[in-house]
């Protein structure tokens, strides 16, 4: 099991069995989100670096460090693994459309304010891009290298957090209201008791 920790600038890897802490990758820069492609290798966003680090999740030893032209603080990181490409959510309002054998940015397109969470559907090749702002952007793939935006959905402001189920194609985003917390200044907001749900998105 592999756990990031942007503090420490490392990846930590435990024995899923005990929990014991068996390993760490020095990464040099805070990571964000992380996937592997199932054939030795697993990607990490840098996210004040704005860089890519592939690694070996076996070995625990960083492989490749590549820089994301067009992106500025990517958050959250998603993989198609048959066609080795990374999608890169940036916080510059882009996704960033990676070859992950070579790390060569591909293309970038325009997604909503404050992304936290992408997911790749790859039966019906679109991406989704859950944003802060209170909108899902979504993109479909035509090609490997071919990208298209198709619109966004929208949902709630703050709900930025998303799962999605590949089984029935569901997204599923926490929500709530926000509020002021107490006399904190600057003003820091806080959810709302009693208004915290999970929004559901399905195809009609």
């Amino acid at each position: 099991m592999l756990v990031c920790h942007e503090d420490a600038a490392a990846i930590t890897a435990l024995d899923p069995d005990n929990g014991e802490i068996v390993g760490r990758i020095d990464l040099g820069g805070g990571p964000e989100a992380a996937v592997v492609n199932g054939k030795g290798t697993g990607f990490v966003n840098l996210e004040a670096a704005a860089m890519v680090v592939s690694f070996d999740p076996q070995r625990l030893a960083v492989k490749q460090k590549w820089p994301i032209p067009g992106c500025k603080a990517p958050v959250p990181l998603a993989i198609d693994i048959s066609n080795s490409r990374l999608f890169i959510g940036c916080r510059s309002k882009v996704l960033a459309v990676m070859d992950a054998d070579n790390g060569k940015v591909i293309t970038t397109l325009p997604i909503g304010d404050t992304v936290d969470a992408v997911v790749f559907d790859p039966d019906n090749k679109m991406i989704f891009a859950s944003n802060g702002e209170g909108t899902v952007s979504v993109i479909r793939q035509k090609s490997a290298n071919a990208y298209e935006s198709v619109g966004s959905i929208r949902t709630q402001k703050g709900a930025k957090t998303m799962a999605f189920d590949p089984k029935t194609k569901r997204l599923f985003l926490s929500a709530a209201e926000m509020e002021p917390a107490g006399k904190a200044t600057p003003v820091q907001m806080q959810p709302k008791p009693g208004t915290f749900g999970v929004l559901v998105i399905e195809r009609q």
